[in-house]
């Protein structure tokens, strides 16, 4: 999953935080999925002149820029090595190959400090002939969201993107084994990182203060965490340190005050100094090893006086050993109460059986929390009925987060259970095999989110609740059965479930929500006769509100029938696969986002009905070559056409009184732009509540193609607020 990539990118550019208010709780993709790693040629002759429309400026033989990107000749290939420093990079995609005076280099490295403090740069494609990433090479790009690192790779120098505080997710190439100091600190809003098998040490600082990270996992072939590697990170709320890891250096993990547990794998025989001091959040510490390691000055200071569980036979050598000795009145050992099951008691509510923790809770039990590194199996069956204490408590809930990113291969949740909290399985990516007992009624918010290996999907008769991103990018999913009796499917409930080719409604369901944007595979939608609030009539593979005919969901093979007025917010959101469209002359309405990211589609005509085009309803359509608005349009709303890139015309009708912020930015490939009425349209943000925008051009980075209009209107349009802004570009038609 990528998220919050290209199309994203766009919009923070443009529009500051508008997606987020009109997509809140959704996960986005990126529309230039499939960009990563390309590889790209320029050949130069001895004039200078290139073989297409990139930009070539030569300082000497061995320095020139190319496009605004400084590139070196060194021993034989090429660097890149800074940046013209008064030009906007926004999204910035770098050469592989450069043809120059009959030589043929390729670019291996981005040099220390190339693109250090460049606050112009919003993302960055590095292509597959690059192997090294320098010292400082991005530090400080404080509006850098998006990176592709391609695994070619191999080496990421210390602080190389230090302070990009607004890159929100990295995917670290399997080609990586030493993630260097100081790579991503300070990085506030990364939420997602993935470090691949392989990666043999976390340097020092790798990643201080990243805070927007709630967990990681740290692979099986790291054996050393560094000095401060996650200082800071107050987000985590789970870690797992798998059995391999040898050293937990001096901070590894000091202040990540959220974290409520942690468990020491057998492999570790050093822990640092304040390796997990000020973890104020702590309620259970784990140990594992029968010999304890060593164990630096105040590793656990501040742990809110948690127990330290060590083995049983462990428990006085832990007791006098140096350093544990410090913490022997906290330290303690397993428990059991009539059962044969590995039964660890933590205190009178909380206890763990077989690796699961359950919490005692209003008389009856929940399922809160799991420890991830001691079970070899990581196959649970959670148990229906416990008897504590000479007390018997039946399970009824699996708690929220409860085994969030863990590796599960398999779990069973018996018939008790009611309820399946929200995140309760979030990002089990190894889940392969899921047994849900036949009481659950709801299943909660982004309960098994990222699942990305299940692939049949059974739910029992008791549902009624599907919430929001239940489960979205269950990538591999490719059968659900949903049963008559489920009221609700909220909001991106199966978003991006990719493998998903056909869907049925049950006539049960009173409120569907925009459940299945993204899922490209999709060629049959069918709502079951009979229920009274959807139809997919005339057998249009679609889902239609019945009262006011809006088309709420379509696919591939959706053809819209002559019934339908509106075609609802993010309709076709993501699809794909969607080559042609025909919208009837019946349609007056096209909400926000409603084709945005269908990158296969070619052409649209839009009806003369249609009034308004809403935010951002063809953005990211990178196959669009051509769209015709007709005249009777009044707006063209924020981002309309935002990333339209192979477009290479547009002629706005003299009914437009309205165009919206970034409308139609990043077309990259427009030629001209023909605008035609007299006066010119007001640039408006639909979006009023937002204030704070930067850039309002709706025609920021079109290649610079000429906009003609009226002869006698030529001086107007260059004395208008925002139009003048392009007055070099304006042209009499």
């Amino acid at each position: 999953m990528k998220l919050l990539t290209t199309t994203i990118i766009k919009v923070l550019k443009i529009w500051g935080t508008i997606v987020i208010l009109f997509m809140i709780s959704e996960t986005f993709f990126a529309c230039g999925e499939g960009d990563e790693g390309k590889n790209s040629t320029v050949k130069i002759d001895e004039k200078g002149d290139t073989n297409d429309d990139t930009r070539f400026v030569a300082i000497d033989d061995s320095h020139f820029y190319i496009n605004d990107v400084k590139y070196t000749v060194v021993q034989g290939h090429l660097e890149v090595t800074g940046y013209d420093e008064s030009a906007k990079l926004g999204e910035l995609s770098l050469f592989s190959d450069v043809i120059y005076k009959s030589n043929h280099y390729k670019v291996l490295r981005i040099a220390d400090n190339a693109f250090r403090s460049c606050s112009s740069l919003y993302s960055v494609i590095i292509p597959n002939s690059v192997t090294t990433i320098g010292e400082s090479a991005f530090s400080y790009c404080v509006n850098l969201v998006s990176v592709n690192i391609p695994n070619s790779v191999t080496e990421i120098e210390d602080e190389a993107f230090r302070g990009c505080t607004a890159l929100n997710s990295i995917v670290i190439p399997n080609s990586i084994v030493y993630i260097g100091s100081l790579v991503f600190e300070g990085c506030s809003r990364l939420t997602s990182v993935t470090i691949p098998d392989g990666v043999i040490e976390i340097g020092s600082e790798a990643f201080s203060g990243c805070k927007g990270l709630s967990s990681i996992t740290i692979p099986n072939s790291v054996t050393n965490i560094g000095n401060s590697a996650f200082k800071g990170c107050t987000g985590f709320t789970s870690i797992t340190i798998p059995d391999g890891v040898k050293t937990i250096n001096a901070g590894a993990f000091f202040g990540c005050t959220s974290l409520t547990s942690v468990t020491i794998p057998n492999s570790v025989t050093t822990i640092g100094n304040q390796a997990f001091a000020n973890c104020t959040s702590f309620e259970t510490i784990v140990v594992i090893p029968t010999v304890p390691p060593y164990l630096s000055y105040n590793s656990f200071n501040n742990t809110n006086n948690c127990p330290i569980y060590v083995p049983s036979q462990s428990v006085d050598l832990y007791k006098t050993a140096d350093g544990w000795n410090k913490y022997k009145t906290r330290i303690k050992t397993e428990g059991n109460e009539n059962s044969d099951a590995r039964i660890v008691e933590i205190d009178n509510n909380n206890f763990y059986i077989n690796y699961v923790k359950y919490t005692i809770i209003d008389e009856h039990l929940e399922v809160t929390g799991y420890k991830r590194s001691e079970n070899p199996r990581e196959d649970v069956e959670i148990v229906s009925d416990v008897i504590f204490k000479s007390k018997q408590y039946k399970v009824l809930r699996i708690g929220r987060d409860a085994f969030a990113g863990s590796t599960l291969n398999s779990v069973t949740i018996p018939n008790s259970v009611t309820e399946i909290d929200d995140f309760a399985f979030y990002q089990c990516e190894k889940l392969n095999s899921l047994t849900i007992g036949n009481a659950v009624n709801r299943i909660g918010k982004y309960a098994f989110c990222g699942c990305i290996n299940i692939t049949t999907l059974i739910l029992p008769n008791s549902v009624r609740e599907i919430c929001e991103g239940a489960f979205q990018v269950c990538t591999k999913l490719s059968s659900v059965t949903i049963p008559n009796g489920v009221e609700i499917i909220g909001n991106s409930a199966f978003r991006n479930c990719i493998g998903l080719t056909s869907v049925t409604i049950p006539n049960s369901v009173t409120s569907l929500g925009v459940a299945f944007s993204g899922c490209s595979g999709l060629l049959s939608l069918i709502v079951k006769s009979g229920n009274l609030i959807y139809d997919s009539r005339d057998d249009c593979n679609a889902i239609i509100k019945t009262k006011n005919n809006e088309l709420i969901t379509g696919c591939k093979n959706t053809i819209i029938p002559n019934s339908v007025t509106s075609i609802g917010e993010s309709a076709f959101y993501d699809c794909t696969d969607l080559t042609s469209i025909t919208i009837p002359n019946s349609v007056t309405t096209i909400e926000q986002n409603a084709f945005s990211g269908c990158t296969g589609l070619t052409s649209i005509t839009i009806p003369n009905s249609v009034k308004r085009i809403d935010h951002g309803v063809f953005r990211c359509c990178k196959a669009l070559t051509s769209v015709t608005i007709p005249n009777g349009v009044t707006d063209i709303c924020n981002g309309a056409f935002d990333s339209c890139n192979k477009l290479t015309s547009v002629t706005i009708p003299e009914s437009v009184t309205g165009i919206g912020i970034g409308a139609f930015s990043y077309c990259s490939g427009l030629t001209y732009i023909d605008v035609l009425p007299k006066t010119p349209p007001k640039i408006i943000n639909y979006l009023e509540s937002i204030v704070h925008i930067d850039i309002i051009d709706p025609f920021l980075y079109t290649n610079n193609c000429p906009i003609y209009v009226p002869s006698q209107s030529v001086d107007l349009y260059k004395t208008t607020d925002i139009w003048k802004e392009n007055k070099d570009r304006i042209r009499a038609k």
